[in-house]
């Protein structure tokens, strides 16, 4: 198992995964802790140490705010990361290979259904080894999506109808 992220409030970085669980909410808690975490973010971008000591100097509202900016990053991280990209990444090859397993590529929504039926999680746990999985899409990669998979399908059919030449 890989080493989990460090976040700050694991509890808070379930609740993001299990309760902010539409792209409406995710970019609801981005916009509530934005105006302090965008900052440190960028600072963080260029020194993580003088990130972590200005954290430390915060007035506790403020560097609760950063922090679960900070949380809310790390759990989108992991969806996108770890689940999103690598169904997308995939969807062409398991799309060519559909014909010879007899069984279409999964869709996004796939994934989403068939990761519904799972709830564990623990501290040890990577966020997106927990399901059910957030769907934090937008309304233009979902348009994305269906280019890509019309366009895997497309290949497939000429693939398939060059065989049977």
């Amino acid at each position: 198992m890989a080493t989990a992220p460090k976040y700050f409030d694991w509890a808070f970085a379930q609740k993001v995964w299990f309760e902010m669980n539409t792209i409406e909410s995710l970019e609801a808690a981005f916009t509530k802790y934005g105006a302090d975490f965008d900052p440190w973010l960028a600072l963080y971008k260029k020194d993580p140490r003088k990130a972590f000591a200005e954290l430390d100097k915060m007035p506790k509202a403020q560097r609760l705010r950063v922090q679960r900016g900070y949380d809310v990053q790390l759990a989108y991280d992991q969806w996108f990361d770890h689940v999103y990209s690598t169904w997308y990444n995939t969807y062409p090859q398991n799309a060519a290979m559909a014909p010879v397993l007899k069984k279409a590529a999964p869709t996004f929504d796939d994934v989403l259904a068939a990761r519904a039926q799972t709830a564990s999680c623990h501290p040890e746990s990577m966020l997106n080894e927990c399901g059910p999985v957030p769907d934090w899409r937008t309304e233009g990669w979902k348009v994305k999506e269906r280019g890509m998979m019309a366009d895997a399908a497309k290949y497939v059919a000429e693939q398939e109808a060059k065989k049977g030449k």
